[in-house]
């Protein structure tokens, strides 16, 4: 009986339980499913193509708000290492955070800085609030607030 493995991959994908350098990971598992390695070698080549080579340039201005936020971000992290994303039913999320995420954008005149304008998000629920802005909006991780309010 031949299984495809394709499905497996695709579900690793979707929920998230690979993502970024854990592809290469999955290399180790070959000798483990013998039948999958063509499906993960497919899987880790069109990572790495898709993967950007090098990082944004960053301004001098933009590098120097970071470096002030720093400090107040590095605490707002630690403080909340967890996701804090809460979907329809009230449940929350599981998974580390990676990101932090502002609830109001700097261009709109939201602050780097301000534990209010915070909110540490896994990548995928990161990922989901920046491609989903109505639904984000509804649910508090985005606001609209006029530059100088």
């Amino acid at each position: 009986m031949k299984t495809d493995y394709t499905a497996l991959i695709e579900h690793l994908r979707e929920n998230h339980f690979v993502e970024g350098d854990a592809f290469s990971e999955l290399r180790a598992w070959r000798p483990l499913i013998p039948k999958a390695a063509d499906a993960i070698e497919k899987l880790v080549a069109e990572n790495e193509r898709l993967r950007p080579k090098r990082p944004k340039p960053v301004s001098k201005t933009r590098r120097q708000k970071l470096a002030d936020a720093k400090p107040a971000r590095d605490a707002y992290r630690e403080a909340h290492p967890w996701c804090e994303f809460v979907e329809d039913n009230g449940q929350r999320c599981w998974r580390r955070s990676v990101d932090l995420h502002e609830i109001v954008s700097r261009a709109r005149g939201g602050s780097l800085s301000d534990p209010e304008n915070l909110a540490a998000l896994c990548r995928p629920h990161h990922d989901w609030t920046t491609t989903h802005p109505r639904e984000a909006t509804a649910r508090g991780y985005l606001k609209s607030k006029a530059v100088g309010e």
